[in-house]
């Protein structure tokens, strides 16, 4: 063959069909999920904080079979989240950062949101809650399954992004105010206000959620001192008094778990209960179409929605703003929050 042909051999037959890959890939998906959650449940990534170790090193602090640890580290290694050079293992950047249990930056906790015994279940049975237009679990209708509650201790990093993020847009509005009453309907973890009135002294913070949700925040409040100014008031957000009037309300990942119909009256309730010149904050999922969404984050989202909520979904932008609209608030400004798959909204109400 003359030097300056090139050869065809490594070519890719474009008549062939394409192969199984991408399927096989997203099916191990659960698998990997199962990797890391137990790789999290024995503190795999706190027994190699100090340093590269042997697959018995880690079994004898972790107290489990030797075999079975090496297996398990090998996984791990295998989803990039640990390396390992000849018999010993040790933690990525991304490990070392984000699963150290009791670093500020732990992100361990979403592990019991995201891989729940609850949800698992619903994924098993998406195909029905497809036919059915919605969750078929038994506990659909019960938002005080012990889930919520769980889903509340253990959220509470999402939120100290989300906050500090808003915290920032909110700053030369927030400081302008005389005073600063802020409602944070269904509150969960309570972090959220929390951090907001540790930014802003002249904040007071009500937090709305159900009673077996409530009380979750108490030891964050007394980290943050803010105790003193923090209220808690149960009940539902859809039915339940708000009191106020407050200069901002807060919406921090509510409403995909609600139909259109119900955010309206959401949004409706939390526009009424402001003070003139308050503002409406709303932190969700918001895509802005497939494009704005590569890795279908907020699409599968939606799908978790359909699975544990009865008319829950992830609302586009175009949608979100036709609902704010039907509740007489308007869009000042939205922004994408960084690292996270989430925009924040902020709204007044229209004069």
């Amino acid at each position: 063959m003359p030097r300056n042909e090139p050869s065809t051999a490594a070519r890719p037959d474009a008549s062939a069909p394409p192969a199984p890959t991408p399927i096989l890939k997203i099916l191990n998906g659960v698998h990997k999920s199962a990797v890391l959650r137990a790789g999290i449940q024995l503190h795999v990534f706190d027994a190699l904080v100090t340093g590269p170790c042997t697959a018995r090193t880690v079994a004898l602090s972790i107290e489990a079979d030797e075999r079975a640890t090496r297996i398990l580290l090998d996984a791990l290694t295998g989803i990039d989240m640990l390396d390992r050079t000849g018999n010993e293992y040790r933690l990525t950047p991304v490990s070392e950062r984000y699963l150290v249990f009791g670093k500020d930056t732990y992100f361990g906790d979403a592990a019991r949101i995201q891989t729940h015994d609850y949800l698992w279940e619903g994924d098993r049975r998406l195909a029905d809650a497809v036919r059915a237009g919605g969750s078929v679990l038994a506990s659909e209708s019960k938002d005080e399954h012990p889930f919520w509650r769980e889903f509340a201790q253990a959220s509470g990093q999402f939120a100290v992004q989300g906050a500090r993020f808003t915290a920032g847009l909110l700053g030369p509005w927030a400081v302008s105010r005389p005073e600063l009453d802020i409602l944070d309907l269904a509150a969960g973890s309570g972090l959220y206000g929390c951090l907001l009135a540790a930014e802003f002294p002249a904040a007071r913070v009500t937090l709305l959620d159900w009673p077996d949700v409530l009380g979750t925040h108490r030891a964050a409040a007394q980290r943050l001192r803010v105790a003193d100014r923090v209220t808690e008031l149960s009940g539902d957000v859809l039915t339940a008094p708000y009191g106020g009037p407050y200069d901002l309300v807060l919406l921090n990942n509510v409403l995909h778990n609600f139909g259109e119909r119900s955010c309206v009256e959401l949004l409706t309730r939390a526009a009424e209960a402001l003070k003139p010149g308050g503002r409406v904050v709303v932190q969700d999922f918001v895509p802005g179409g497939p494009d704005t969404d590569p890795e279908g984050v907020a699409r599968i989202f939606s799908v978790l929605m359909l699975i544990i909520t009865a008319e829950g979904q992830v609302y586009d932008g175009d949608q979100m703003q036709d609902m704010l609209a039907a509740a007489g608030l308007s869009i000042v400004s939205r922004h994408e929050a960084p690292h996270m798959p989430t925009s924040v909204l902020l709204a007044e109400r229209v004069v």
